[in-house]
């Protein structure tokens, strides 16, 4: 590639919408290359705390969270990852830079609770409103 500017032959939505897939073009050199992009949330969303304080949006955080509840399960690691993409493709729905906290829990319990009840429990109980 020649790094000159590319333009965008294809895209498509991934992974419940969290990544983006492209299929780059070079015009001058011909490469043809693929992206895998996604919104950096930490920089793009706060979460608002009750109290008003703003934080970074911190995916790792939300990850923990939800692996705690799920830490019964056989695949505990994969399915608190998929639980994870599923809750921020929702909250990246709601196209809200800041998102309260309190939103961020029942969008996750409302995740938890249609894949694993013991999970959602568990979830709720470790992150009352």
């Amino acid at each position: 590639m020649c790094d000159s500017k590319t333009r965008t032959s294809n895209s498509r939505f991934m992974s419940r919408g969290i990544y983006v897939w492209r299929r780059r073009t070079c015009p001058r050199c011909h490469s043809v290359f693929t992206t895998h992009e996604n919104v950096d949330m930490k920089r793009s969303h706060r979460v608002q705390d009750t109290d008003g304080k703003l934080d970074q949006f911190v995916r790792e955080k939300l990850f923990l969270s939800i692996y705690e509840s799920l830490r019964h399960r056989q695949e505990a690691i994969s399915d608190a990852s998929g639980i994870t993409d599923t809750t921020i493709s929702k909250i990246l729905a709601e196209k809200r830079l800041i998102i309260p906290k309190d939103r961020i829990v029942e969008i996750t319990s409302s995740v938890l609770r249609r894949f694993d009840r013991a999970a959602y429990i568990r979830y709720i109980s470790m992150n009352k409103f």
